[in-house]
């Protein structure tokens, strides 16, 4: 997942604002926040469905990076998120 590898880079460098923005996107895409359920359908120009560990790992990331920005009720909330899912 390239965007998570370009948050890592931002986040090394940072740049958390941009990181946070980053995995923000990364975190809302389908299959990201919640688990894609049922038949996916992937086209050429789909992207394909993320695994848990995938998953876990935006998660994580952002968790972080909203700590480093002092975003700790946002951080909590998608930790407590990821508790729930995994």
């Amino acid at each position: 997942m390239f965007m998570m590898i370009k948050a890592q880079i931002e986040a090394k460098n940072n740049e958390w604002a941009n990181a946070k923005a980053t995995l923000t996107h990364a975190y809302n895409l389908p299959g990201v926040k919640e688990q894609a359920y049922g038949e996916l359908k992937i086209h050429a120009s789909d992207s394909l469905p993320f695994n848990n560990e995938d998953r876990v790992k935006v998660f994580i990331l952002l968790t972080e990076v909203l700590c480093e920005l002092k975003e700790f009720d946002e951080a909590k909330k998608i930790l407590n998120k990821a508790v729930a899912e995994f």
